[in-house]
């Protein structure tokens, strides 16, 4: 188990700061019904590993943490907040990519 750099663990947070961005600015700018939720979870789940891994230094648990919430987030497939949550979901897994890439040789 290898922990990530500070300037890696820093580019995750900010990646997943990204993304909620993204999905909030998306909510914002579309007409939704007022019991429309999917993008309040969307953002939810988002914030939830993004808190979830500020203390967090290991790589697998934090790669594991990224899935986690890339699976969360793809039940919505179809529906206003589709568009969105495939780009947060495309970031995690870029950023999944990225971790993976640099996991050092055992």
């Amino acid at each position: 188990m290898s922990d990530v750099t500070h300037e890696t663990h820093r580019r995750i947070l900010h990646n997943l700061e990204g993304a909620k961005r993204a999905v909030l600015t998306a909510r914002n700018w579309r007409n939704i019904p007022t019991r429309y939720q999917n993008f309040e979870l969307a953002i939810s789940i988002l914030s939830g590993c993004r808190v979830s891994l500020e203390r967090m230094r290991d790589r697998e648990q934090i790669t594991n943490m990224l899935r986690d919430a890339s699976d969360r987030l793809g039940i919505w497939q179809v529906g206003r907040a589709e568009t969105a949550v495939r780009s947060a979901r495309l970031a995690i897994k870029e950023t999944i990519a990225d971790l993976e890439a640099k996991k050092p040789a055992v």
